[in-house]
């Protein structure tokens, strides 16, 4: 049995399933009550879940392989996913340290500014010192 027609049975055997919940829903004690649609997921529920274990064990060889065809596949897709996240996880780190270097040059100018105006302030003063002390030598002498 090919995967198409185990794909139509599945398909089949799942609209089986919800038309006989419909049914047995329309009629009788079971009919739609006022919260929804309980009872056909309820029954169809049931019946796909019964029908596909009757499958499984009916087909379980093409199961199987179905299985080892999808199990390489899903490797592939989880394997570029992880490949993907750590990359941009590297990117991100490489980001953070980036900004870091960058805030740590912003504050060393930050600094080598204010120190630059304390020492422009410090000479100022000086000078008006030296000038105080040569008006005071010139006028006492």
């Amino acid at each position: 049995m090919t995967l198409q027609t185990t794909a139509n049975y599945v398909s089949c055997s799942t609209n089986a399933a919800l038309y006989i919940g419909r049914y047995f829903c329309a009629s009788g004690p079971l009919r739609k009550n006022k919260r929804g649609n309980i009872m056909t997921l309820l029954i169809g529920g049931i019946v796909c879940a019964f029908v596909g274990f009757v499958g499984f064990v009916l087909w379980f060889g093409d199961f199987l392989v179905l299985l080892k065809g999808a199990v390489p596949l899903l490797l592939l897709a989880g394997g570029s996913l992880a490949a993907y996240i750590g990359f941009d996880d590297l990117q991100d780190k490489l980001n953070r340290e980036h900004e870091r270097q960058e805030e740590a040059v912003n504050k060393a100018q930050e600094e080598a500014e204010t120190a630059r105006v304390k020492a422009e302030q410090y000479r100022e003063e000086l000078e008006k010192l030296k000038e105080t002390v040569k008006i005071r030598t010139e006028n006492n002498p």
